[in-house]
């Protein structure tokens, strides 16, 4: 999984069919395969000077169309905000078949994420599913790749995600998350996480609802560091 996280297709398509050999009832491989195989086929890269994007073949035209010139606008302000230029291979890949997406990511059919950072791989919803804000999803992730490649992925979890959502509300106000309230009833029932706590709402939370209170909180905390 790391190869297919750092851009090395080949090689793990290779490691995921010797896996598949040694032990065909493991599911993460077989589905991972049956992507490989049957799915990415239908899609195509496109080189760009600095990334390359991946898309369904379908949709490629209009996915372009919109994603690109985010990638580029993100890339361009992040190099001068961080002094720092990530690695050069670099993928940022879209797709609209949510289940594809998942298996592409982690191995498993289904995850309630929109996008996903791996360094140098964002992975994500394509805009053509229509029913969440893809500019910010790609704004936030495209922070995550300058994250987690400057530190080496060396850093608290909720720091990268509350940085990443830092960044997407100086962008654009309108896309912060407004959970005020629910943080009002944590802070009267004494319920707020300490710093060291934080990272606790991303790994050990048991419902949506608390790794959304999660994603605000560390949000919360960047922006108290910032101001």
């Amino acid at each position: 999984f790391v190869l297919s996280r750092t851009n090395h297709d080949d090689e793990a398509l290779d490691y995921f069919q010797r896996s598949f050999e040694l032990d065909p009832y493991n599911m993460r491989v077989y589905f991972v395969l049956e992507v490989y195989d049957d799915v990415m086929p239908q899609y195509s890269f496109k080189e760009y000077e600095r990334f390359k994007l991946r898309a369904k073949n379908s949709e490629f035209t209009i996915v372009d169309l919109f994603a690109a010139p985010v990638i580029e606008q993100a890339m361009k302000l992040y190099d001068a905000k961080y002094d720092f230029k990530p690695d050069p291979n670099l993928a940022i890949e879209l797709y609209p078949d949510a289940q594809t997406f998942s298996i592409r990511s982690l191995g498993i059919p289904y995850i309630g994420a929109h996008g996903l950072c791996f360094g140098p791989l964002v992975t994500m919803h394509s805009p053509s599913e229509g029913n969440f804000n893809w500019h910010k999803v790609l704004w936030h992730e495209m922070a995550h790749v300058y994250h987690l490649q400057l530190s080496n992925s060396r850093v608290p979890r909720w720091f990268t995600e509350g940085l990443a959502e830092y960044e997407t509300n100086v962008k654009d106000p309108s896309w912060r998350r407004y959970y005020d309230p629910d943080v009002a009833t944590m802070l009267k029932n004494d319920a707020i996480p300490t710093v060291l706590d934080l990272s606790r709402g991303f790994t050990h939370s048991e419902s949506n609802a608390e790794i959304v209170r999660a994603y605000h909180l560390a949000s919360l905390a960047i922006h108290f560091i910032a101001s």
